[in-house]
């Protein structure tokens, strides 16, 4: 290795050294928390009824 990629290398593990760790406990629990309070609002989850939806098509669409 030359002291260019060597340099490179040393700096990017400072800048890792910097970053500040969050134990993974504690992450999912906010995840999981998160997820609870926004669910109820999740069309996915939830989709919108289709009456009330200006995208859902009106008709079908048949070919003669």
């Amino acid at each position: 290795m030359d002291t260019i990629t060597v340099q490179k290398q040393v700096e990017n593990l400072r800048q890792q050294l910097k970053v500040e760790r969050t134990p993974l406990s504690r992450t999912l629990m906010e995840l999981k928390r998160y997820i609870q309070e926004n669910e109820q609002g999740d069309p996915l989850i939830h989709p919108p009824d289709k009456k009330n939806n200006p995208w859902a098509e009106k008709s079908k669409c048949t070919v003669i």
